[in-house]
């Protein structure tokens, strides 16, 4: 399968573990990175997250020899504003260019990548975003200063269902909802090879659905 990644550039990360796995299965996979890791990969690209339109043409440049794209995942979880308890009290301000990066990041980059990848999908394709249980968790007691990261998930998360219901390829649209526990190694490959093999092996039930991805509850679809 042709596969585009976007966040996948970091070693040691969700990203990057997953285009190792794909690559070494026999896709072709090509990433989009926020930042040169050195690898000299021509399939491996750096791009301004706070520039759609550069961002967009980085895309189409990296992808415009394919005839297919059959999965692209958005795999980012990067701060959001407003995120600090200072943000949310008197004393602060409000920063209208963080809000426009916040946006940018997680709304319209992902709409961006979306209707410019349906270009080349089919029925079967799949778009796959990465959401947090913080966006549709109203009752937390923990966290709770992240306003601009749940919120823009969850902005993301309705993006999904709109794409799912809407888009004109029958491709698949999901979210997936993982928790990546790093410091345990164990747990950590487990969730690896869940969200790995849910991605790779969507199917219409996984259309317009947000999947739990945890290593202590069930897989299950929250919705």
């Amino acid at each position: 399968m042709n596969i585009v990644v976007i966040g996948g550039g970091k070693p040691g990360k969700f990203g990057n573990d997953f285009c190792n796995r794909a690559r070494s299965e026999g896709h072709d996979v090509y990433v989009i990175s926020h930042r040169d890791y050195g690898t000299n990969d021509p399939k491996q690209i750096v791009a301004d997250y706070n520039n759609v339109s550069d961002f967009l043409e980085k895309f189409k440049n990296l992808t415009n020899h394919l005839d297919k794209i059959d999965i692209v995942l958005y795999n980012t979880n990067a701060y959001s504003y407003p995120g600090t308890p200072e943000h949310l009290q008197s004393t602060g301000t409000v920063s209208l260019e963080q809000w426009e990066q916040s946006l940018k990041l997680h709304v319209v980059i992902p709409h961006s990548i979306a209707l410019e990848s349906l270009k080349k999908m089919s029925k079967g394709s799949g778009i796959v975003f990465m959401t947090s249980g913080m966006s549709y968790d109203l009752k937390r007691t923990t966290w709770t200063d992240r306003a601009g990261y749940a919120g823009f998930k969850g902005m993301q998360n309705h993006l999904m269902i709109g794409l799912a219901y809407h888009n004109d390829k029958e491709a698949i649209v999901t979210c997936i909802a993982p928790y990546f526990p790093y410091e345990d190694k164990e747990k950590y490959i487990s969730v690896l090879n869940n969200a790995y093999e849910y991605i790779t092996t969507l199917t219409a039930e996984s259309n317009g659905k947000i999947r739990n991805i945890s290593p202590d509850v069930p897989l299950q679809y929250i919705n």
